[in-house]
């Protein structure tokens, strides 16, 4: 059985990290959002844990292999064995054309 960190667990490692390191403040003041495009949200449980190196490839379920993103970013997120590469996309603009993704995946699902 895998034991996984909560989203609450995660965001606290890398708030300590310093990966929220524009926010003033505790820890306990953190609104709950995607890390890839700050989009908001009510809970940190409602963000998707995800693999900096995928599971599937030999990932581990340790903090600093887990990012919390949403469910839009998620389904971008680069899988690769290089957390160069997933740290590239998480860190460039490559959300410009997020919304309209979210969009197309949302017409398919529809569909």
């Amino acid at each position: 059985m895998r034991n996984v960190p909560s989203q609450r667990a995660i965001a606290e490692h890398w708030f300590k990290n310093g990966f929220f390191a524009d926010h003033a403040g505790s820890f306990y003041h953190l609104k709950p959002q995607c890390m890839a495009c700050d989009e908001p949200s009510s809970r940190w449980s409602q963000l998707h844990r995800c693999h900096i190196i995928a599971a599937s490839i030999g990932g581990s379920d340790e903090h600093n292999n887990l990012v919390l993103l949403c469910s839009v970013c998620h389904n971008v997120s680069p899988m690769t064995n290089d957390p160069k590469i997933f740290w590239d996309w998480l860190n460039e603009s490559h959300l410009d054309g997020v919304e309209e993704g979210a969009t197309v995946i949302n017409e398919i699902i529809a569909y």
